[in-house]
C-alpha cells in the first residue's frame, strides 16, 4: 500500500492498487488497545442497529468519524472492470449516506468482527525437533509428531482424508480438484482470476 496522493496515473498503472490517504498508512489488522477498542465498540453499535432494524442518524457521527480517523481510507484505485488496464479512483471515504446503503451496516459489521478476530488470533505454537512451528488448527496440531511410525500416520491420513484434502472430484469441499478442460489443479473450488490473465 502507498501512502502517496501525489501520484500520476501512469504511476499507478504500473504499480497497481493504491490505498491513497494523505496522513496515515493502513493494515488489515488492528495494532494498539485504542484502535482495538475503537473498533469493538463500532461493531457493537453497528450489531444493535442490525438488530434494530434500523439506520444510522447523525447521532452516529461522531463515533464514526473516529472509526474513519483512525482506519479509513479516503479512495482507492481499482482496475476498471470493463477495460482492466484502464485505473479508476474509488471515493471509499466512510460517511453516514454510505454505511446506510443497502448492505453497507452488515457489511462494515461483518468487516470489523473479522479484523478484530484477526488481531487477537494467536495459532498454536508446536515444537518438534527443536523447530518451532505455527498451526492454524488445533486437530493438525495434535496430529504433528518430530517421528512417524505406522499408527501415526495413518492417524494423519485419516483426518486429510476425513476433510477430504486428496479428494480429486467435483464435489470436494476443500481438497484439490483438476479442471477438467485445462488439466489445472486447483483448490478449494477456486476459479481463475481473470484480471491477473489479462496482465499476463
Amino acid at each position: 500500500m502507498i501512502n502517496n496522493i501525489s501520484l500520476k496515473l501512469s504511476e499507478r498503472q504500473k504499480t497497481g492498487l493504491k490505498i491513497i490517504n494523505g496522513n496515515k498508512q493502513n493494515s488489515p489488522c488492528f495494532r494498539g488497545l485504542s484502535r482495538i477498542k475503537v473498533a469493538q465498540d463500532a461493531f457493537e453499535r453497528l450489531t444493535e442497529k442490525l438488530n434494530s432494524h434500523t439506520k444510522l442518524t447523525s447521532k452516529d457521527d461522531k463515533w464514526l468519524r473516529r472509526l474513519r480517523k483512525m482506519f479509513g481510507v479516503d479512495r482507492f484505485s481499482v482496475n476498471n472492470p470493463d477495460n482492466p488496464k484502464q485505473i479508476m479512483i474509488v471515493n471509499s471515504e466512510l460517511t453516514i449516506d454510505k454505511v446506510n446503503q443497502e448492505n453497507g451496516i452488515k457489511s462494515l459489521a461483518e468487516a470489523l468482527k473479522t479484523m478484530i478476530c484477526a488481531t487477537k488470533y494467536k495459532p498454536i505454537h508446536v515444537k518438534k525437533d527443536g523447530i518451532n512451528y505455527s498451526v492454524h488448527n488445533r486437530a493438525i496440531a495434535k496430529l504433528l509428531k518430530g517421528n512417524y511410525d505406522e499408527q501415526s500416520l495413518r492417524d494423519i491420513m485419516k483426518y486429510l482424508n476425513s476433510k477430504h484434502v486428496f479428494d480429486m472430484t467435483d464435489n470436494s469441499s476443500f481438497g484439490l480438484i483438476i479442471d477438467k478442460q485445462k488439466g489445472i489443479v486447483k483448490i478449494c473450488g477456486a476459479s481463475e482470476n481473470w484480471e491477473m490473465s489479462d496482465r499476463a
